[in-house]
């Protein structure tokens, strides 16, 4: 049996051969070249042969992003294929690994938010075949999900265990509550941890930026933690976020100008984010910087998944 180790079986969206299918699947789309789409849609099928002995459950590395990117592909019309009939057993094989992971008593914050991510896409399908019980499942699961999520991020709490890396998953379940705003589900189920959490990154900006020294990895952490809550608020289309989170990140923009226009990663890190939100209608030049790097692929499911504005509008 093959396992997650061996060279021929990553079929991890992040590198191996589920992000090559979905590069070529996207590219070969655009550009009408049936070359590409016929080469992703082979890496598609030695996927799908791989995945009944993978393991891994992460969006990055293992099924829920495979299952994630197949769902993506049938929606925009990538691949001709019933989602449902092809994700069945997929679908068992999540459903069981969410029950184990909202029955931790320390929840993954990253495990939950990639599960949330992978329900929301499969409940957004139109004219579904899968039986109603079936989609019942994803809508009690997302709930189940995202009442876990919303634990970690009790506003009374923030100052108890304010730090760097709290404060990262804290903005990353915002933006996440935010994204499904966006795609109908009701903010009733999460409403106060969304403005109680917001509101504590408008009110406690000084205590946040104290937490970080000024080096080239915490300004870089601390000026994606602010544009992510620029998102957050454009997202949830609430204009006084907007223009508090916008003059923050501004103000962190100025401050590390020193740093960023000497670190080149950096540099390019913060250059691409504004483009995606400033630009949340792909172009052609950031299509072609983001799809034209596997190293990027990333970068690339983490805004569609996660920042509806961004739309792979050339496709």
């Amino acid at each position: 049996m093959l396992t997650n180790t061996d060279k021929n079986s990553d079929i991890s969206l992040n590198g191996g051969l589920g992000g090559e299918a979905f590069l070529n699947l996207i590219k070969g789309k655009k550009n009408g070249n049936q070359i590409l789409q016929m080469h992703g849609e082979l890496a598609l099928d030695s996927v799908g042969h791989e995945l009944q002995n993978y393991s891994d459950f992460s969006f990055a590395n293992g099924i829920v992003g495979i299952g994630w990117m197949i769902e993506f592909c049938a929606q925009n019309n990538l691949i001709n294929i019933d989602s449902d009939k092809i994700l069945e057993d997929v679908d068992d094989k999540i459903y069981q690994f969410t029950l184990l992971s909202i029955s931790k008593n320390v929840p993954n914050v990253t495990e939950i938010l990639d599960l949330i991510t992978y329900y929301e896409l499969r409940l957004l399908k139109k004219n579904s075949s899968a039986h109603y019980y079936r989609r019942f499942t994803h809508l009690e699961c997302l709930i189940l999900l995202i009442e876990t999520a919303k634990k970690k991020i009790k506003v009374d709490t923030f100052l108890k265990n304010s730090g760097t890396k709290y404060f990262n998953e804290v903005v990353l379940t915002l933006l996440k509550f935010s994204h499904l705003t966006y795609n109908g589900i009701s903010d009733t189920l999460f409403e106060e941890e969304l403005y109680g959490g917001v509101e504590f990154f408008i009110t406690h900006f000084e205590l946040v930026y104290s937490l970080y020294q000024k080096n080239s990895t915490d300004a870089s952490e601390i000026t994606k933690l602010y544009m992510l809550l620029c998102m957050t608020a454009r997202q949830y289309n609430n204009r006084y976020w907007v223009i508090e989170m916008e003059s923050f990140y501004n103000k962190l923009r100025e401050d590390f100008s020193s740093i960023i226009n000497t670190d080149f990663d950096f540099y390019t890190r913060v250059t691409m984010m504004e483009l995606i939100y400033d630009e949340p209608l792909i172009n052609e030049n950031l299509f072609n910087s983001i799809t034209g790097n596997q190293e990027h692929i990333e970068l690339l499911t983490f805004y569609l998944s996660n920042y509806r504005p961004f739309s792979l509008s050339l496709i």
